[in-house]
């Protein structure tokens, strides 16, 4: 009997460790995005329907803030106009959970440059002269041809400060910017970019940060007069070098990796590589070509030149915007 009481305790011990060491893992990953509210899941859903003020932690980053107004778009909504995923301008699911956030990048029967930019106020600040990786995931709406204006430029910035003046916006600098237009279909595209912090930046913002002159548009529809966007999965992390995304997802295979004197690109048939770069851990640029081009096999030589170590490269192409760590022996 004691012998059968002493393995029960030992089997709840066992079970408690476990469950303990796990909820501590489950912590220790959540903890690593600076990003609270990354996937817009909470907020009040009874206050001003659809306006982003009302989810947590998100806000307009240009003031007057009447003046532009991002949304937000939830399940919780009790408003067919703001209720995922049939919404006022068009129809898309959440990327994950029930909820993501809307904004304007460009639009045609409004003042110029018009443009909305969502912030959010980061965990903490981020540290100088430390790698962060930055992910966000991003849509246009289906079924609503005048929503369909496909742009370049839709990026992010870092800050000091919460607000940006309306009337001295936009700044025509970014942190990152989308220099090509991407052709966006139903799915979800993936914003992933490693950005060296060179300032104790406590704000995140997202949207077009550049003018209409700057901004290359293609009109698929004449009916079409707004650029909009939905995002959903905003992250910022302290750079992993095990975490980079594989070129897998986008079908486009590297070899050898690791590799020596130079790397291939074998390149599936329905894509087109629009930029190359390659860059070290400190988010300098060792490598850097416009192409646009269509071909099958892409060989890169410069890699004799590297010092032994690790690298990004960094593949823009006619449907996404893909990373993969490369290390040279």
């Amino acid at each position: 009997m004691q012998k059968i009481e002493m393995m029960i305790k030992q089997k709840f011990l066992s079970n408690f460790f476990l469950t303990t060491l796990l909820s501590i893992c489950m912590l220790l990953g959540q903890a690593q995005n600076l990003v609270p509210n990354g996937g817009f899941e909470e907020g009040n859903c009874v206050g001003y329907p659809g306006n982003l003020v009302e989810c947590n932690d998100w806000f307009s980053s240009l003031t007057p803030f009447e003046e532009t107004t991002p949304e937000w778009f939830h399940t919780c909504i009790d408003d067919d106009n703001f209720s995922t995923p049939d919404v006022a301008f068009g129809f898309q699911d959440p990327y994950e959970g029930l909820g993501y956030g809307g904004l304007i990048g460009l639009i045609t029967n409004a003042p110029p440059s018009y443009r909305e930019i969502i912030g959010v106020n980061l965990n903490e600040p981020l540290d100088v002269g430390s790698s962060y990786e930055v992910k966000f995931r991003f849509s246009t709406l289906t079924n609503a041809p005048e929503t369909t204006i496909l742009i370049n430029n839709l990026g992010f910035n870092f800050s000091t400060h919460p607000y940006y003046s309306n009337a001295a916006f936009p700044t025509n600098s970014s942190h990152f910017a989308i220099d090509t237009v991407i052709d966006l279909t139903e799915e979800w595209l993936e914003i992933y970019e490693v950005f060296v912090a060179d300032s104790s930046y406590q704000y995140l913002h997202i949207g077009n940060f550049f003018d209409d002159n700057l901004t290359s548009s293609i009109f698929p529809t004449e009916s079409a007069f707004i650029s909009y966007f939905v995002i959903d999965d905003v992250s910022v992390n302290e750079l992993k070098v095990n975490t980079v995304s594989s070129s897998e997802k986008a079908g486009i295979k590297i070899y050898p990796n690791p590799c020596q004197d130079y790397i291939k690109l074998k390149i599936p048939d329905d894509i087109i590589i629009s930029k190359i770069e390659i860059y070290d851990l400190s988010g300098q640029v060792l490598f850097k070509t416009n192409l646009p081009t269509d071909e099958s096999t892409i060989i890169i030589d410069q890699i004799n030149k590297f010092q032994i170590g690790t690298y990004f490269l960094k593949i823009i192409t006619n449907k996404n915007i893909v990373y993969e760590k490369i290390i040279k022996n």
